[in-house]
């Protein structure tokens, strides 16, 4: 009688015999062949299936630092420092390497010199870790060099950033890009009082880069939701809005250049209206819509008032400002 592997569960996944093994070895070939971002995907599926699988833990930290994913590259060499089994001054080699590109210089400093204090470090790595002393010292003296020559960014109060023009706002919002934390007062004042949307979703995706975690109520288009800017997607890093732009290939698939007439508009519509989807409709609805508003431009024809139309039809005649 022919006998059957257990089939296992994780939560309400199946997983077959033999599918960890599987994406475990894929994502070391990956991971050989230096395709870290491919090596990562695969990583992360087997460590979906097991949370702390031992073989790919090292593997996908030193991927996510290649990779310059190096937050997450630092929790998970937390992570490998806290396992016994590990070899452990691998790991702190590579952990004191990733604050080093997060500008921890004050903790590896100080993190180095106990090492050495106490003896810590073997001495086949002595070599490595005078090494990332010196470059972190070096760092440091470049930092504060840079510090003291950029003079601080003079910010505009909210009264007077709405006294300058459309295109000088735009260039305010350039201007003060790298300013980081000190920006947050007005841009979270531009997302909740600006009535141009472009400039709204330029505010937003300001504060998503520079990691504000505050809640914030945003409105548009008689649409609104509280929202956390860190934790947004990018306009088009959207499930919903790649399906209506496949459904739309679809449907117009015999008119390429009415293709990528419609894609323009789908493109605009989640600039302008970011961070909101087509909030009350399918993706159907949304893909039959388009195809209809672009035809009707094509062919100066008329369209009904359903509600979808009308509402793209409201934000495609935004200007962009």
């Amino acid at each position: 009688m022919k006998k059957y592997r257990h089939v296992q569960r994780r939560g309400n996944l199946v997983v077959f015999p033999g599918t960890l093994e599987r994406l475990v070895q894929e994502a070391y070939t990956y991971f050989e062949r230096a395709q870290f971002a491919e090596a990562i995907d695969y990583f992360e599926q087997v460590l979906a299936l097991d949370p702390f699988h031992e073989e790919v833990m090292g593997p996908y930290a030193y991927a996510l630092y290649e990779e310059k994913r190096y937050p997450e590259a630092k929790e998970i060499t937390e992570q490998l420092l806290q396992e016994d089994e590990y070899d452990t001054i691998e790991w702190i080699e590579l952990y004191l390497t990733i604050c080093i590109q997060l500008r921890e210089y004050d903790y590896v400093s100080t993190e180095i010199e106990r090492l050495l204090q106490e003896d810590a470090i073997p001495e086949h790595a002595l070599k490595k870790f005078h090494y990332l002393k010196e470059l972190n010292e070096r760092l440091v003296h470049k930092y504060e060099e840079f510090e003291q020559r950029v003079p601080e960014v003079k910010l505009l109060s909210f009264a007077q950033f709405f006294e300058l023009s459309p295109s000088e706002q735009q260039n305010e919002l350039v201007r003060i890009r790298d300013v980081g934390k000190r920006s947050f007062p007005l841009l979270r004042e531009i997302v909740t009082q600006s009535e141009s949307p472009f400039l709204q979703t330029n505010a937003l995706l300001l504060l998503k880069e520079h990691d504000d975690s505050e809640p914030l109520l945003v409105k548009k288009y008689e649409m609104e939701r509280q929202i956390v800017p860190n934790s947004l997607s990018h306009p088009f890093e959207n499930d919903k809005v790649q399906q209506v732009i496949s459904q739309v290939e679809q449907r117009l698939e015999k008119s390429p250049s009415l293709i990528e007439f419609t894609f323009a508009m789908i493109q605009k519509y989640s600039i302008a209206a970011y961070p909101f989807r087509w909030e009350t409709y399918e993706v159907e609805e949304v893909a039959k819509a388009y195809c209809q508003y672009a035809q009707s431009l094509f062919e100066d024809g008329e369209l009904g008032e359903d509600p979808i139309l009308t509402h793209i039809r409201q934000v495609d005649a935004e200007e962009i400002g």
